[in-house]
């Protein structure tokens, strides 16, 4: 089992040391399948994975695929395969024409006219250029086929041949001869016979011809028969006769027309398999049959030049099946279809085999930044006789641009090929980041394939340069024989393991050097040279080496030096004047010193003058060090120690080191200084026990043990207060100099309210120093603290009226409390009403007097307020309120555009009412008020305009406020709650009508009084909704039932005289015009939406006694130019229009209904049309001419047509009902100028 890792160091001897290098390697069959693979597949799984040539079965998933079935006839040409027939075991085939397309993976179903009849045992045969060839088959179990069909692929027509043809079968064996362009077919079997003739089909003569030949195999059906095109030979194999399974192998030779048997014997016995002619590896391919009562799930290569059959077990075969179909696409993938075994299949199994393949690895990168070498290739791999397996690698620079493959000698045409050692890999790779393989698989007896079960390739990066560490470049040292240290290098392949080589040289050319070898695994590698090297200078420098060497490090110099310094001279030590616990030191430098260090000790106990001395302050810690170069000789140096206690006496010496490590000696004085003391502090008052209020004094003394500390400018003082007995004081009362204090005074007045009322008051009182050393004093015991508590006075102060905020403002207000160590609670109120109504912002606590408040969610307007209410920690409050009201204005913009919607500009409008309507579009700003301004006038200009205020977006003018007879113009202004207004993009205009007449606020319908109506009577026109009022809606419905009118899509109006108060006037004896407009918008004649021509259209008005719409008395008038009708009706009414067939004759329009009716429980009537008042008679007569029923009477007629209604029960003139049966119905009117008689059928029915 495979157990390498990906990625590993590996580590090889070199000079009696181990050195690693890197690998990759390829094992497990995700880094396979990354591979690009040219007919290579990869078996198994994880490490277990190894490449090998194809050998195995695919399934194709496709959508839609046809049904199941078996024995159907499939064959392929190109990319497509079509497919027709075959069955599921019923008694007859199936019928369709299936196409499947290998690039789409798609099946399509063809239907074209005429076709073949369902069958199953057919063949199909690609005879080129998209043509098949289709013959026989079986319909039935005792009904077979014996005709040929062409199916034309690109046309899809089938087109059936006259030639006389072989006689009727099924499950025979055909095949196509591309070489000679015919088709032969074998065997076969019908009701009563087995076959074992040879018939041959001429394509391009489009003829069968029967073949004698003198010897033949056996008869046979479901027989094995394809064509070998490189051999130009027919392959028969297997099939059953009438008793038993077969498992012969024929070849028949077109040229020589003979067959001759071939005597290799396996496989097993069998018939339904499928059986082709592989091209690209040239063998033949059988999957599958039926070797017993079951299908197979075998698959067979057979060697036409060998003569030798070999089982090739594929991976992943399908189910075992039999009287499936098999074709190969385009000369080298065999593809199977269908089939029965454990049940049937409409499956696509493809199977993949080749004879050649090759892979291409993923890229290999190995960053570099020294030098990079490609050593060795190793590919274990399982070869058979049969197989090769050889390799070559490419490189590239930027995995972009690659080289050309090539083998060990780094030529084109060679290969690496593995044998059991790793090969090392052509030189010119390296130093090139990215290389790739590509392996070649070779077999001469597919599918047995070579099997690659790793591929390794071996790398080494050259380790950087070591980094030096000591002695340092350009450094000093006293030791003869110093210790080099270097860090170990970095290495690419993570190598820790390096022999290094040394120089040290007193020429920094190196021209004769002192060599030193050694190796290290070290982090820090370090190494003493055995011998001593004389004082001077010297230069020194390193390489590491794993396999290769790195380039040199740095050079690096030293300077070898054993004499120490003099002795410091003229020390010094004095107190700091300025700073506390710091004492200035002063020497002069013995010598000029380069790269030097001081060293301080001193010691509060004693001087320092001997080495015990020296060493006693430097355990106790006491030493300062500090760099000492480029001072020269006699020179004065100045430093400090710090950090010292105070009040104390210290003793100092000093010595120095020079750049080699040598150390001077001890001076002989050891000077000292003082630092310095605290001043002493004494409270005198409160001291304990008091109890104070308002205003009270605080007094102390002090004095300063330093005599040169006596300026009292130079001290300052700080006094704090603690609540809690002293624990902690953490309240300043104040801080300043004793100057600014009354001459000689040491006190201060304190007041108390600054603190809270309490019982464990301490007093400190620190006095500092020039230098800020400080001194203090404490109340002996605690005293009592007492203030009366007063309510906090509040001030608002922003906003405090007038402005116009926008954005995040500040709120702002100032808090006022004798009580000053009282805290505060204040919340912040919003009022958007002018102060009815205040709702919380936010509550605020002490001592903040600021709020930022996001004005941006409120709506824009001029009525806030703000309030502030205080509340103390003891309960008491205050508040304030803005001065007065304030603007919120964020990107505050005008209404937003809009138009006038009605009147439409320059219409014509009744006195009576005018609803002025206008767009309500709103504002940019949300929540906006808007008040609108109409103005209306007869004055262009407006002079003396009429205005009006609304927060509605129409007005309604009466007739007390308006003109008959005169123009009127007018607008709207829009105005939001801050005054940014915005004018209606246009000024209308408007015609006001004399109260006679009147027009529809959308102008469809137009209306005058003949003669003026009364002083103060208007006519007006309003538009009705027809939803909701049962008299329009019977009307619609009646005029379904009435054939002489028909719906229209049009509005309904009510038109009515008015007084002033617009109350509805009843007028006798009045005459109205009514003219409606018609729209026909496409000009085509019919009125819009409708079948109704144009000069179908009338006006009706609403009878709502009757509930039916009535054309007006009189003839109406249609203007096809204007598209207006017009009629002159005494009825004041509700009117709309209607198609209408206005009849040329006397009577029309007849319509019975219900017909049949039940006689005795229904009426019967009788619907008709007159167009002159006319007398009416109507007589009823049975079938054999006896009258049953006979009325007279007279009715109304008008030249547009009055339509009339005649109801009979079915009774007789004696009043008996009459029987069922079909009644003759004579109908007769006589007008002054006509007669018309007209007769109808009417149904009884009981």
């Amino acid at each position: 089992m495979k157990k390498k890792l990906p990625i590993t160091i590996l580590v090889y001897l070199f000079s009696g040391f181990l050195y690693a290098y890197s690998t990759h390697t390829f094992t497990t069959d995700t880094q396979f399948n990354s591979f690009v693979r040219n007919g290579v597949d990869v078996a198994g799984t994880g490490e277990s994975a190894v490449l090998r040539l194809y050998n195995k079965w695919q399934s194709i998933s496709v959508d839609n695929p046809p049904a199941e079935r078996y024995s159907s006839a499939f064959d392929s040409y190109l990319s497509s395969a079509i497919l027709h027939g075959g069955t599921t075991g019923s008694a007859s085939g199936l019928t369709d024409l299936q196409i499947y397309n290998i690039n789409n993976n798609r099946w399509t179903q063809r239907g074209p006219s005429p076709s073949p009849s369902g069958r199953y045992g057919h063949k199909i045969v690609s005879i080129g250029a998209g043509r098949f060839l289709m013959f026989g088959g079986q319909k039935s179990v005792d009904e077979y086929f014996g005709d040929t069909w062409i199916y034309d692929l690109n046309a899809n027509i089938w087109t059936s041949t006259n030639s006389p043809s072989p006689p009727s079968r099924a499950f025979f064996g055909m095949a196509y001869s591309s070489t000679t362009n015919k088709v032969y077919l074998f065997g076969g079997s019908s009701a009563t016979t087995y076959y074992n003739d040879l018939w041959m089909y001429n394509v391009g003569a489009d003829s069968w011809s029967y073949i004698t030949t003198l010897t033949s195999p056996t008869a046979r059906h479901y027989c094995g028969f394809t064509y070998n095109s490189k051999n130009n030979l027919f392959y028969l194999f297997g099939g059953r006769d009438n008793n038993n399974n077969l498992n012969d192998l024929w070849v028949y030779s077109p040229s020589l027309n003979e067959w001759k048997k071939l005597t290799e014997s396996i496989p097993t016995p069998r018939y339904g398999m499928g059986f082709d002619y592989l091209p690209s590896i040239d063998r033949i391919f059988l999957f599958g049959g039926n070797t017993g009562g079951t299908g197979g799930d075998e698959t067979w290569f057979f060697n036409c030049k060998s003569t030798s059959w070999i089982n090739v077990t594929p991976a992943d075969p399908p189910e075992a099946r039999y009287n499936h179909n098999l074709s190969v696409f385009s000369d080298y993938l065999p593809i199977c279809f269908g089939g029965v075994g454990a049940t049937y299949y409409n499956d696509l199994q493809k199977y993949l085999v080749t004879s050649s393949g090759s892979f291409v690895s993923t890229f290999i990168y190995a960053p570099f930044n020294t030098s990079l070498k490609w050593r060795t290739i190793s590919a274990p791999a399982v070869l058979f006789s049969s197989t090769t397996l050889k390799f070559q690698i490419s490189h590239s620079t930027n995995s972009v641009n690659w080289d050309e493959y090539r083998g060990a000698n780094g030529s084109t045409s060679t290969f690496y090929e593995y044998t059991t050692t790793p090969l090392d890999i052509w030189s010119g790779h390296n130093n090139k980041p990215y290389i790739r393989v590509k392996g070649y698989f070779g077999s001469s007896e597919p599918p047995s394939s070579a099997k690659l079960d790793i591929l390794e390739i071996t790398y080494n990066r050259t380790p950087y340069p070591p980094n030096l560490i000591s002695p340092l470049d350009n450094s000093s040292t006293n030791q003869i024989k110093p210790t080099f240290m270097l860090n170990r290098p970095n290495d690419d392949d993570g190598d820790i393991s390096f022999s290094y080589k040394l120089q040290v040289d007193d020429n920094e050319s190196f021209s004769s050097p002192e060599d030193q070898y050694f190796a290290s695994t070290d982090s820090v590698v370090s190494y003493t040279p055995g011998s001593s090297l004389y004082e001077g200078k010297w230069f020194w420098h390193v390489y590491a080496q794993d396999e290769s060497s790195s380039a040199w490090s740095n050079t690096y110099s030293f300077t070898i030096d054993t004499t120490a310094p003099a002795a410091i001279t003229q020390l010094t030590a004095e107190t700091n004047p300025d700073l506390n616990r710091q004492i200035d030191l002063s020497w002069i430098s013995p010598e000029t010193i380069t790269n030097g260090q001081f060293i301080i000790v001193y010691s509060s106990t004693k001087s320092i003058v001997t080495g015990d001395d020296w060493s006693n302050a430097e355990t106790e810690g006491n030493k300062k060090t500090g760099s000492y170069t480029g001072y020269p000789l006699g020179s004065k140096f100045e430093t400090f120690v710090s950090n010292l206690m105070d009040g104390t006496t210290y003793y100092f010496s000093v010595r120095i080191y020079d750049a080699a490590g040598n150390i001077s000696a001890i001076p002989s004085i050891s000077p000292s200084a003082y630092t310095n003391a605290a001043p002493v502090v004494t409270l005198l008052s409160p001291d304990g026990g008091e109890n104070l209020s308002a205003e009270t004094t605080i007094q102390w003394s002090y004095s300063d043990p330093n005599m040169d500390d006596i300026d009292r400018s130079s001290f300052s003082f700080e006094i704090k207060v603690s609540s809690d007995g002293g624990n902690d004081f953490n309240l300043t009362i104040a801080t300043g100099t004793l100057a600014s204090l009354s001459s000689g005074t040491t006190s201060y007045l304190w007041n108390t309210r600054r603190v809270a009322n309490g019982t464990e008051y301490k007093i400190k009182v620190t006095v500092y120093d020039p230098r800020g050393l400080g001194g203090w004093d404490i109340s002996n015991s605690t005293f009592t603290i007492y203030n009366a508590n007063e309510a906090p006075k509040v001030t608002v102060t922003y906003p405090n009226g007038g402005e116009t905020l926008s954005g995040i403002v500040p709120i702002n207000w100032s808090i006022n409390d004798i009580n000053l160590a009282d805290t505060h609670l204040t919340r912040i109120y919003i009022s958007t009403d002018g102060g009815v109504n205040f709702s919380l912002l936010e509550a605020i606590a002490s001592p903040a007097t600021y709020y930022p408040w996001n004005t941006s969610v409120y709506p824009n307007d001029k009525y806030y307020l703000i309030k502030a209410s205080t509340t103390d920690n003891w309960g008491l409050s205050g508040e304030d309120i803005s001065n007065s009201t304030f603007s919120i204005s964020n990107n505050n913009l005008p209404p937003n555009s809009f138009n006038l919607l009605s009147p439409q500009n320059g219409s014509n409008v009744s006195s009576l009412k005018i609803d002025l309507t206008w767009e309500s579009n709103g504002d940019p700003n949300s929540g906006d008020r808007i008040v609108y301004t109409v103005y209306y006038s007869t004055n262009s200009g407006f002079a003396n305009a009429i205005i009006s205020s609304t927060t509605n977006n129409s007005l309604s003018v009466g007739a007390g406020n308006i003109s008959e007879d005169k123009t009127y113009y007018w607008k709207v202004e829009a105005e939001d709650q801050l005054g940014l207004k915005r004018i209606s993009n246009k000024t209308f205009s408007f015609y006001v009508l004399n109260r006679n007449k009147a027009m529809s606020n959308d102008n469809i319908v137009y209306a005058e009084v003949i003669p003026n109506l009364p002083d103060d009577r208007y006519l007006y026109i309003k538009r009705v909704s027809a939803q909701g009022d049962p008299a329009i809606e019977s009307a619609n419905t009646d005029t379904v039932n009435d054939r002489s009118l028909v719906n229209i899509p049009s509005e309904v109006y009510d038109i009515a005289v008015y007084d002033r108060t617009q109350q509805i006037q009843i007028i006798e004896s009045v005459s109205v015009e009514i003219k409606f407009n018609i729209t026909d918008s496409d000009n085509d004649g019919y009125y819009d939406g409708t079948n109704v021509p144009v000069e179908k259209i009338r006006i009706v008005f609403l009878d709502r006694t009757k509930n039916r719409w009535i054309l007006p008395e009189g003839k109406q008038s249609l203007d096809l130019t204007k598209k207006q009708v017009s009629a002159v009706t005494d009825h004041l009414s509700v009117f709309t229009i209607t198609g209408s067939d206005t009849p040329n004759e006397l009577l029309s329009g007849i319509n019975i209904f219900p017909n049949p009716f039940s006689a005795g429980n229904e009426e019967v009537r009788v619907w008709y049309i007159l167009t002159q008042d006319s007398n009416m008679t109507i007589r009823i007569y049975t079938l054999l001419g006896d009258i049953v029923y006979e009325t007279t009477f007279g009715t109304t007629g008008q030249p547009e047509g009055w339509r009339s209604e005649f109801r009979w029960d079915g009774r007789n003139n004696e009043n008996q009902l009459v029987a069922n049966g079909m009644y003759l119905c004579i109908i007769f009117a006589e007008s002054a100028a006509a007669k018309q008689r007209e007769a109808r059928y009417i149904a009884v029915v009981k």
